[in-house]
């Protein structure tokens, strides 16, 4: 998955129809390619998405795989545009023209959206990111969830090197010592429209979250030699779920998951 630090995404569903849109996310999550009625909108900054456009536009299989055709091209020629699947030049420093660019690209806030954000809000500035916190609370009409992974615990031991090590490759995490723990970070997404919100350092997403047979092929793909500096930095990322419901929706297996109780 590509870095940047200003990209999101959000992925719609429809009931009846399961009809989708993507929107705000860092990077590419192709594994959402699998749902045919799935839109998938990748926002970032224009230079980084016409990178990306020109290293699809390579590679046949990646062309057929987005159904990437010229001719059917809504707009932008020169981003990728499909049916599915649109990049969307956006600075998410400013919000204020989020609505109308989005609304450009046929994005219908009347749908059932999940807006994804790996590492993305921190890199912004905390004004701009509370800003467009609390707008995608507001602009959604439908049932909506927003899924955050990004740093957290900057004044521990091991957070101070952590942010030194980022300050060294000239990247500042903008946010992270107004919203410094995991509470402080609830507590934001509450206060700025999301009623629903839970939230988990990686450790606890690990050790409750994921069955023995899928910790089994991970240790087995990578795992740290010092396993204890492994936790150490699992207790510095974490990932959010906030949604608000504007329907009736069984939401007892989605809670039981989201309030990290224990396999038996």
């Amino acid at each position: 998955m590509n870095s940047s630090k200003s990209s999101k995404q959000n992925v719609q569903k429809n009931n009846g129809t399961r009809r989708a849109s993507s929107l705000l996310c860092q990077g590419s999550c192709f594994k959402i390619q699998k749902y045919q009625d799935v839109k998938y909108y990748e926002i970032d900054f224009y230079d980084l998405l016409k990178e990306k456009t020109d290293i699809i536009k390579k590679y046949t299989e990646m062309k057929n795989f987005l159904k990437y055709e010229k001719d059917n091209e809504e707009k932008d020629e020169d981003l990728i545009n499909c049916l599915n699947y649109k990049m969307v030049p956006l600075d998410l420093n400013d919000s204020s023209s989020f609505e109308k660019i989005l609304l450009s690209y046929n994005f219908d806030f009347n749908k059932p959206t999940i807006f994804i954000c790996e590492c993305v809000l921190i890199y912004l500035e905390t004004e701009s990111s509370d800003n467009l916190i609390k707008k995608l609370s507001e602009l959604m009409k439908n049932t909506s969830c927003i899924i955050v992974y990004e740093q957290v615990n900057p004044n521990t031991a091991f957070g101070k090197v952590m942010i030194d090590n980022f300050s060294h490759r000239g990247i500042n995490l903008k946010s992270i010592y107004k919203y410094y723990n995991l509470q402080t970070q609830l507590e934001r997404y509450k206060s700025l429209g999301w009623v629903n919100v839970y939230i988990n350092d990686m450790n606890e997403i690990y050790d409750y979250h994921i069955n023995m047979e899928e910790k089994k092929k991970i240790e087995l793909i990578e795992m740290f030699d010092e396993f204890e500096e492994w936790r150490l930095l699992q207790n510095h990322y974490f990932i959010l779920v906030a949604f608000n419901c504007y329907n009736n929706i069984n939401l007892e297996e989605l809670k039981q998951f989201l309030t990290c109780q224990k396999e038996k």
